[in-house]
């Protein structure tokens, strides 16, 4: 089974959880960086393969392999240590999740003026360090959001919806019937919130540039 059905799979994600509501921040970020340096080890893997990559072009091509290996084993303890944030957050409690989302006032802003005004709004955002803690810290601040989220997702991912459900998020799988509920919802001075970078699994989608190099 590859790395990433791994991580992404219910009994991983009940273990974070698990982890999250049990261990101290200090210990449960060691943790975190000692499985993903043993991840970033493997790197005949697809999930390092893919780090690899892009990261290459982040970094330019004067980079060494060496410090876009290191800088791929960066990312993977970075995003250890954001799942644990998630899950510590969540076990604890609200009053936890929301201190631990900073906003600035540009933000706040926003967020005030949706809320007061109660018009149709799209929020969009790539995939990008713990989106979801963020969510849910906006979801408990009162701004209540349908989330489009995978079309078909595995048990991993079922779990992280019903954590985002659990959390006041409505999650609405994408499909052909999701833009005109999309639109009903705005129409309806709702918010959908959408992260853009999702790749097209049948090829298509939007060419733009990528750190000076097209990608999809």
């Amino acid at each position: 089974m590859e790395v990433r059905q791994i991580a992404n799979s219910a009994a991983a994600l009940r273990l974070g959880y698990w982890l999250g509501r049990n261990m101290p921040l200090k210990i449960g970020y060691a943790l975190a960086n000692g499985l993903s340096g043993l991840l970033a080890r493997r790197k005949d893997s697809a999930l390092m393969r893919i780090l690899h990559s892009n990261l290459s072009v982040v970094l330019g091509p004067d980079a060494s392999e060496q410090r876009v290996h290191a800088t791929a084993r960066a990312v993977l303890g970075h995003a250890g240590r954001s799942y644990f944030d998630l899950y510590h957050a969540v076990a604890v409690g609200p009053e936890t999740l929301v201190a631990s989302v900073k906003s600035g006032p540009l933000v706040d802003y926003y967020l005030d003026r949706i809320k007061r005004e109660g018009r149709g709004t799209v929020l969009v955002s790539a995939h990008m360090s713990n989106f979801d803690l963020a969510g849910l810290a906006f979801a408990y601040r009162g701004v209540h959001m349908t989330a489009l989220g995978y079309a078909t997702p595995t048990s991993g991912y079922d779990l992280q919806n019903q954590i985002r459900m659990a959390g006041g998020l409505d999650v609405l799988p994408i499909d052909v019937s999701a833009l005109r509920k999309s639109i009903e919802i705005l129409r309806r001075g709702g918010i959908v919130g959408t992260g853009i970078d999702r790749p097209d699994p049948f090829g298509g989608g939007e060419m733009v540039p990528f750190f000076g190099r097209p990608a999809r």
